[in-house]
Formats: structure tokens, C-alpha cells, sequence
């Protein structure tokens, strides 16, 4: 073979090459905002530990049992439902910006299947998260975990298939209606969220405000885009600099640090003379125990690291055991807590010092409502 027809060889291929990436590029570049919405969704919602470690809590959370019903057992079905419109949001916006700003009906050729590959980024990134955290629970051997976080993967995987079938088939009239629907949704959730606030964000949880946040972001910021393209102004890129500018110049520091006065020196008790302390304020109940030819139960506790799912293991335990047995805080001397596992303790500490009735399941309440 000459070394012309090799040339000319090579030459087609780079051709070839060059006809199937250009339109992707081309198209990625209109659509950056939702590709950045997309991208950083799968990275949330995947890869980030402590999202994998809130997954868990859910599957943990469903075998609880509280007798009173509370609130945050919608965590879970929210969670699923945002994604869901964050994942709608992300495909309508790369479509319309496809076909607004590229002044065409359709893409043409693969490139039209790259807003239905965004729109699925945060669902198949749920989808892979999930099967993080099953990793987890099997290796931990815990099959209740297991059982929960298989059954929602399946859930998942049937529910994008369904949202799949709805998005190619069905007329734009009726993709309307299910956007204004879901829109109507998130503006409510937002609503709630900025004037309600605690309340909204404990029955949501974090899950949910994150897929909140990055839909009303890739909704505004496209929309800007494109007012941006139609009015030959860089709205975004005069967006950006105002923010790189009131950063540098410290014009929008609203995180100051509230200062105290400083406490007076407090000289800590040894080990000894604080379970001799501990000891004298339950005199009297020693006492009554001893005359009953009981044994007085005395319970150190070790709550081990891991996380957010550490910590709610270790708080939602401790408060189950209160809430069966209301006087088990008094037997406990000390808690000693790691990572996650002290921040449960923590909260169980500051839940005991509040005034909750007995009997109540309120212990296991108001874990199950701050945790998360």
C-alpha cells in the first residue's frame, strides 16, 4: 500500500470522526447548563458517601417501628418523586434549548438521543447509589437493609422505563400538562421550603432539597441562557462575574461566627469521682433495688463510626430503648461515641434533657425528624 493511500486512509477516518463528535459537541455546548445540572445530579446523588449513608437510613427507617405515625415516613416516596421531577426538568430544558437555539424541530442523527441521556443521568445515578448502599448492607450483613434497597432498585429501573415510554410516545400537549403538574410541585415545595422553612425541610429531607435546588437551577439558568442567546447579552456570563466579584470582595460574608463570652474554667472530675458522683444522686434507687434483691443496672455505652448512617443507628437505638424502657437513660453512666457514632449520642443526650412524656414514641420521633 502507498503511502498516499494510507494518508488519504487516515484522512477519512478523521473525517468520519470528525462528522460524529462535531454535532455532540455543537449540541453539549447549547445545552451546557442542563449537562451541568445532569453531571453534577450523578455526582450527588452516586458518589458523594454521605448521600449512600442516607439511602441507608431509608431502608433502615422502614423496619422502625414508632407508635405514633410520623411525618417523615414520606422521606423515602419525596425523595424518589423530586429526582423524578429533576430528571423531567433536566430533559424538557435540553430539548427546548435544542430546539430553540439550534433553530431545528429535532437533532439529527444520535445526538437527538442527548437529552433523554441527561434527563436519565438522576435516576440511573439514585439507581447506582442504591446499589452502593445494598453493597453496604450485604457486607454488613444486614438483610432487612438488603431486602428494602433491592425493591427499590427494581422500583426505580421500572419507574424510568415508564418515564422513557412517556416521553417518546406521547404528543406535547400531554408532556405539557405533566410538566405544568410537576412544575406546580416544585414551586410549592419551594415555596414551602423558603417561608416555612425547619418544618418543610425535616419532612422533605436532604435528598429531596437537593433535587429541589438543582431543578429550579437548571430551569432558571436554561431560561437565562436562552434570554441571553435571543437578546445577544451574556446573562450567565455577567451572572458569573458579579458572584466571582462579590466573593472576592467579601460583599456577600453572611456566615460571621457568633462569639460568647468566655466561660469561667471548669476543672473536669476524674473517671472515679464522677461515677462516685453519678452514684450518690441514685442513692435511693440503689437503695430500693438492693432491698428488692436486684442488682441496679448500670449501662456504658460504645457507639461505633460511620457516618450519617452511624449516627442515626446509634440515635434511633438509644431512643427505641427509651421509649420501651423510660427510665433505661437513667441507668446509663457514660456513652463513649465515634465519629457518626457520637453525633447519635449527642442527639440522644439532648433529647433525654427535654421534657418528652414517657410511653409516648416521641424519642423515636424527633430522631427520625432531625436526623435527616
Amino acid at each position: 500500500m502507498s503511502k498516499s493511500s494510507e494518508e488519504n486512509r487516515l484522512f477519512k477516518l478523521l473525517k468520519a470522526f470528525e462528522e460524529f463528535y462535531k454535532p455532540w459537541i455543537e449540541e453539549l455546548w447549547y445545552l451546557r447548563i442542563p449537562t451541568f445540572g445532569a453531571v453534577l445530579s450523578f455526582l450527588s446523588f452516586w458518589v458523594i458517601d454521605q448521600t449512600v449513608e442516607v439511602y441507608r437510613v431509608f431502608a433502615l427507617n422502614a423496619f422502625i417501628e414508632a407508635r405514633l405515625p410520623n411525618i417523615q415516613d414520606w422521606q423515602t416516596f419525596l425523595s424518589f418523586f423530586f429526582i423524578f421531577i429533576l430528571s423531567f426538568s433536566i430533559w424538557y430544558s435540553a430539548r427546548k434549548l435544542s430546539k430553540k437555539l439550534l433553530n431545528k424541530k429535532e437533532a439529527a442523527g444520535p445526538e437527538k438521543y442527548l437529552a433523554l441521556i441527561l434527563g436519565a443521568l438522576p435516576p440511573l445515578a439514585f439507581v447506582f447509589g442504591l446499589v452502593r448502599a445494598a453493597l453496604q448492607a450485604f457486607q454488613a450483613k444486614s438483610i432487612q437493609e438488603l431486602i428494602v434497597l433491592s425493591c427499590w432498585i427494581v422500583l426505580v429501573i421500572i419507574l424510568c422505563c415508564v418515564m422513557y415510554s412517556l416521553v417518546i410516545n406521547f404528543q406535547d400537549e400531554i408532556i405539557k400538562g405533566i410538566l405544568a403538574f410537576l412544575l406546580s410541585c416544585l414551586a410549592l415545595a419551594l415555596f414551602l421550603l423558603v417561608f416555612i422553612k425547619g418544618e418543610v425541610a425535616s419532612i422533605l429531607g436532604s435528598v429531596s432539597i437537593v433535587a429541589i435546588f438543582l431543578s429550579v437551577f437548571v430551569i432558571g439558568s436554561s431560561s437565562l441562557l436562552y434570554w441571553g442567546y435571543k437578546s445577544k447579552f451574556p446573562i450567565i456570563t455577567f451572572l458569573v462575574f458579579i458572584l466571582i466579584g462579590s466573593s472576592w470582595l467579601d460583599l456577600n460574608d453572611n456566615h460571621r461566627i457568633r462569639q460568647l463570652e468566655s466561660p469561667s474554667p471548669h476543672t473536669l472530675l476524674t473517671l472515679d469521682e464522677s461515677f462516685l458522683k453519678w452514684k450518690e444522686v441514685r442513692k435511693n434507687e440503689i437503695l430500693a433495688f438492693e432491698k428488692a434483691g436486684k442488682r441496679y443496672p448500670i449501662y456504658i455505652v460504645s457507639a461505633q463510626g460511620g457516618g450519617i448512617f452511624a449516627a442515626y443507628h446509634a440515635a434511633s437505638t438509644l431512643s427505641r430503648l427509651q421509649d420501651l424502657c423510660p427510665a433505661f437513660a437513667n441507668h446509663v453512666f457514660a456513652i463513649s461515641g465515634v465519629s457518626g457514632g457520637s453525633l447519635g449520642a449527642a442527639v440522644f443526650s439532648s433529647l433525654i434533657n427535654t421534657e418528652l412524656k414517657p410511653y409516648s414514641g416521641m424519642h423515636l420521633n424527633e430522631i427520625r425528624t432531625d436526623t435527616l
